[in-house]
C-alpha cells in the first residue's frame, strides 16, 4: 500500500480490537470488524484502539497502539500513534481532524499489513509521562477463572489450587498484555513455567519456559513479578521459544 511506513522487518504481530464506549475487546479481528468498531466510534463519540501484542519495530521507536476517535471535550475526530522510542521514552503522534474513513484505512492497514502513516504533514509529536499510579493492573488468571480484584493471597491460593490439580494453570497479565506475562501449568514431571518480556535493549518481545519440580520457586517468581513487575533472571535452565510462532499457533487454533 503505498503511502504507508513499513516496519523493518517482516512481522506477524497478534492484535487485540478494544472499544473505548464499554472496554470490550477481542482478539478475533477482521477488516470488517475495524470498520464497524469505527462506526460504533463514531455514533457513541469514543474512541478504538488497535494494539499491538508485539510491538512494532519502525523508525520512530516500537508501535505499541493505535486509536481513532474523539477525546471527551472535542468533536472533532483524531488518531494517536503510541510508541515506546529506543531510548525507553513514551511519545505519541496524533493527527486531529482525521476523517471517519481515514481512521479506518490506516487502522485496517496496521492490522493487515502492520503498516502506519508517513508521520510527516498534520502529525503532531508528544512526550507522554505514565505516572506510578497509572501503572496498568495485572488480572489474574487462574484456570478458566479471569479475577480483576485480587491480592497476592489470592494468587498464592491459585497456585496451591494448581499444586492439588483443582486448576490447570495460574497466570499474571495486564488487559493489554504489553508488558509480557507470567505463567506456570502442571506436568507430569513438575510445573512448567513460562514468560514472555521485552528485551531491555532492543526492546524486542522474548519469552522463555522451563521445567521445576520446586514450588516454592513458583511462588518466588509470582511474588517477585506481582510486588516488583520482575520477571525470573533468565539463567541456562530456561529454554527460549520464538514468540511470533508461538502467537501465529494461537491464531491458527482460534
Amino acid at each position: 500500500m503505498k503511502g504507508f511506513s513499513k516496519s523493518f522487518e517482516k512481522q506477524s504481530a497478534n492484535f487485540v480490537l478494544i472499544y473505548g464506549d464499554n472496554g470490550d475487546r477481542t482478539s478475533i479481528i477482521t477488516p470488517e470488524l475495524i470498520a464497524e468498531a469505527v462506526a460504533r466510534a463514531q455514533s457513541s463519540h469514543t474512541y478504538v484502539e488497535l494494539q499491538c501484542c508485539i510491538p512494532l519495530k519502525l523508525h520512530e521507536g516500537s508501535a505499541k497502539y493505535m486509536r481513532w476517535g474523539y477525546d471527551p471535550n472535542s468533536d472533532v475526530p483524531f488518531a494517536a500513534i503510541y510508541f515506546t522510542e529506543n531510548d525507553g521514552t513514551h511519545t505519541r503522534y496524533i493527527k486531529t481532524n482525521c476523517t471517519k474513513s481515514r481512521g479506518e484505512a490506516m487502522l485496517c492497514s496496521l492490522f493487515e499489513h502492520s503498516q502506519i502513516p508517513p508521520l510527516v504533514i498534520g502529525w503532531e509529536k508528544q512526550w507522554l509521562r505514565r505516572a506510578q499510579e497509572e501503572i496498568e493492573p495485572y488480572i489474574l488468571y487462574a484456570g478458566n477463572d479471569e479475577f480483576k480484584h485480587f491480592d497476592f493471597d489470592d494468587v498464592l491460593a491459585a497456585i496451591e489450587q494448581l499444586c492439588d490439580g483443582e486448576i490447570d494453570s495460574v497466570m499474571l497479565q495486564t488487559e493489554s498484555a504489553q508488558n509480557g506475562y507470567l505463567e506456570a501449568c502442571k506436568k507430569a514431571d513438575g510445573y512448567q513455567v513460562e514468560f514472555q518480556t521485552d528485551d531491555e535493549e532492543t526492546g524486542i518481545r522474548r519469552g522463555f519456559r522451563r521445567i521445576v519440580c520446586n514450588l516454592d520457586d513458583v511462588q518466588q517468581w509470582f511474588a517477585d513479578y506481582y510486588n516488583e513487575r520482575k520477571a525470573p533472571d533468565i539463567s541456562p535452565e530456561w529454554d527460549e521459544f520464538d514468540v511470533e510462532e508461538f502467537f501465529n499457533n494461537l491464531a491458527n487454533k482460534l
